[in-house]
């Protein structure tokens, strides 16, 4: 993360019209890729988040899309303009925006009553976004993850990785093949991608206040935002199956909420393996992004949990409607 000091913040928020010294900045806690600084401005509170790696016209796409659920009521942290209307300028060189501060406290992914309450929220943000276009397409999506990894393949070499890109290849065409005997019957939308309980906040009283990093969020069946769910919070470490209470409260909570359709159900395993198999491809092309000549492919814990999911079979029956 690059340096700054008050000075630098002063200067980003006097594009928005806000002159009062800065009592304090410092860095939120979680998130890898970008700089998030809460800024406490006496009893205003405001967050500076600084775009590390997002491209700029994918970044526009992000901040509009959050500034269109916040003039719906959606709960997710509120976007500003600057005095010249814009919605993002630079800060230390890349992009940057100022949201509001929303407090709270992360849920407990141990919490099926929690888990429920982001599986509402998740439903609630596809059903908001219903028929909603942006401009700019958005590269964190599953087949651009299963791609990359392909690509990285053809470049090096590393134990394993091979045989995985290989398996990610018959997979994906296994899975286009599928997608095709329900060709539009899957809804389409906005997808968040990465609802983990690291990304909503609840109140004191635990009730749900934000959705939280629409960083990986983009247009796609919005089914793939029920099998993260379920890989995000009902998938044990121990790589067999699904938990069942956290896969009952989840599936329940967004099927009251937005309910699924028969195509859905019937496909909701299929998804559920591609971004199982998604999250492992982008774990191995980082890991050999960072260090090409690393083994990341024997200790990913998330390819593991695809080839065990591929191989077991009794979890295919928690997901059946209701």
């Amino acid at each position: 993360m690059p340096s700054w000091t008050k000075d630098d913040v002063r200067g980003f928020l006097s594009h928005y019209g806000i002159l009062e010294g800065v009592d304090d900045a410092a860095p939120l806690a979680g998130g890898c890729d970008n700089l998030n600084l809460l800024v406490s401005l006496g009893e205003r509170r405001v967050v500076l988040r600084r775009y590390s790696h997002t491209p700029e016209d994918e970044i526009e796409w992000e901040l509009q899309l959050i500034r269109y659920l916040d003039e719906r009521g959606f709960p997710t942290p509120a976007v500003f303009a600057g005095e010249d209307g814009a919605l993002c300028r630079s800060f230390l060189g890349r992009p940057a925006a100022l949201f509001s501060f929303v407090p709270g406290r992360e849920p407990s992914p141990q919490s099926p009553l929690e888990g429920a309450q982001v599986a509402a929220a998740v439903a609630e943000l596809h059903l908001v976004t219903r028929d909603l276009h942006l401009p700019h397409a958005r590269s964190h999506t599953d087949w651009k993850r299963l791609e990359r990894l392909e690509v990285t393949a053809s470049r090096l070499s590393s134990p394993g990785l091979a045989g995985m890109a290989t398996r990610a290849r018959d997979f994906r065409e296994e899975f286009t093949k599928r997608l095709a005997t329900v060709n539009g019957f899957l809804p389409a939308g906005i997808v968040h991608h990465d609802a983990n309980p690291g990304n909503a906040l609840l109140d004191e009283e635990g009730k749900l206040v934000a959705l939280i990093d629409f960083d990986e969020a983009h247009e796609g069946e919005v089914l793939t935002d029920v099998a993260s769910l379920l890989r995000l919070w009902a998938t044990p470490d121990s790589w067999r199956g699904l938990k069942p209470e956290m896969t009952d409260a989840v599936l329940s909570a967004y099927n009251k909420r937005r309910s699924l359709s028969q195509a859905e159900w019937e496909m909701l395993p299929d998804f559920l393996l591609f971004f199982t198999l998604a999250d492992a491809a982008e774990y191995v092309s980082r890991s050999l992004a960072s260090d090409p000549t690393g083994a990341p492919v024997p200790e990913c814990l998330a390819y593991r949990r695809f080839l065990e999911l591929e191989r077991e079979q009794e979890w295919r029956k928690m997901l059946l409607p209701p």
